[in-house]
């Protein structure tokens, strides 16, 4: 997120950035994960649906897809942890995070 302030920064834009609410902590890890799973799909949903990649130079724009293959990538981590639970158990699971 740093290196895209940066670059509104750099193109003249000010940034707001602000908290977008109460985030839940959970304190069950599997619930965690299938929540980050969920969440994090439906971000990149959301965000790829929002960009219009024609308006975008071509430094911003991969700078943009930089970011989404991470977050993609963060995403299907989470999602890969909730499949190996469903695979193994929750009390395996955690057995092998110690």
């Amino acid at each position: 997120m740093g290196k895209m302030v940066e670059r509104m920064l750099e193109l003249g834009v000010t940034p707001k950035v602000q908290s977008i609410g109460e985030y839940a902590i959970s304190c069950d890890p599997v619930a965690y994960l299938k929540e980050e799973a969920e969440g994090s799909f439906a971000s990149l949903d959301a965000f790829s649906k929002s960009l219009n990649y024609d308006e975008l130079d071509f430094v911003t724009a991969k700078l943009i897809q930089e970011y989404y293959a991470d977050e993609e990538a963060d995403a299907r981590w989470f999602k890969q942890q909730v499949d190996i639970i469903a695979a193994i158990g929750k009390e395996n699971y955690l057995a092998k995070q110690i």
